[in-house]
């Protein structure tokens, strides 16, 4: 007889995402506008108003127009600082230089603990910007976390 074993951890959840993110880059190209980006984050987080830590990250973003009010995309993160990884996907939209998202985050603390959790963020940017971002991750655990990122356009398709 055979048994399901559900996998857990960190790295389930990398593989998990990391499909997600190749399903993201394999459905480019499809419409009128659109662009790939890629490119670092640093984040000062500082939690509950404690004394805050930095983290590094990379994030990849798929941007569309899809007929709607703003550009909208959707992006993958990994993201390291004090002892933990953080995986988070989120929604974005932008109008002009100012932009918005939210999405789910998983935070994880060892190979084997990890916490859920939400995010959302706002931003001035063009190809580089400032952003400030809140994250909670249950049982009052608040975070703010202004930050810096950079973003390089790996493929674009733009009528203009």
């Amino acid at each position: 007889m055979k048994t399901l074993v559900h996998q857990t951890g960190f790295s389930y959840t990398l593989k998990k995402y990391s499909l997600c993110l190749l399903m993201m880059l394999a459905l480019t190209f499809n419409g009128s506008s659109q662009a790939v980006f890629i490119g670092p984050m640093i984040h000062y987080n500082i939690e509950n108003n404690t004394r805050g830590h930095f983290s590094y990250g990379i994030e990849a973003s798929y941007w569309a127009d899809v007929s709607l009010l703003v550009p909208t995309s959707i992006d993958f993160g990994i993201e390291y600082g004090n002892k933990k990884t953080r995986i988070y996907s989120e929604v974005q939209g932008i109008f002009f230089v100012l932009g918005y998202a939210a999405g789910y985050v998983r935070e994880f603390t060892s190979l084997t603990e990890s916490t859920g959790g939400f995010q959302g963020s706002c931003w001035v940017a063009l190809l580089g910007g400032f952003n400030l971002r809140y994250r909670h991750m249950g049982k009052n655990k608040n975070t703010l976390a202004p930050g810096i990122f950079v973003k390089y356009p790996l493929l674009y398709d733009f009528p203009f």
